[in-house]
């Protein structure tokens, strides 16, 4: 994986529930993003308290084409994972925001 591929993948558990995984750069944005999905369901939980019931660890398991170069639109991008149907998630180098394209938008490099 290249030095502009920034994206790791973290397994977030909450107490109670199975782990589930994030994408992000940090630690800490892997643990935000799962507070905000977290409050989707349990709104009346304050991030100090998901922070006592949530453990974060990063994971080795990933997809053989995670962070695997790719071409978007004709420009170069890193692929994270497909996103179902005909679509995939990527990021551009450098970047930490996760996007999607259809495939027929998106070339392999090598």
């Amino acid at each position: 994986m290249s030095a502009e591929f920034k994206i790791k993948r973290w397994d977030v558990q909450v107490l109670g529930h199975a782990p589930v995984q994030f994408y992000a750069t940090t630690r800490g944005k892997a643990q935000a993003k799962a507070f905000r999905a977290y409050q989707a369901a349990y709104d009346q939980c304050t991030f100090r308290e998901f922070l006592t019931r949530s453990r974060v660890v990063r994971t080795n398991v990933v997809p053989a084409s995670f962070g695997k170069p790719i071409k978007v639109s004709g420009k170069p991008a890193f692929m994270i994972e497909r996103a179902g149907g005909n679509s995939l998630r990527f990021v551009w180098p450098g970047e930490d925001q996760i996007l999607t394209s259809h495939l027929l938008d998106t070339t392999e490099t090598t």
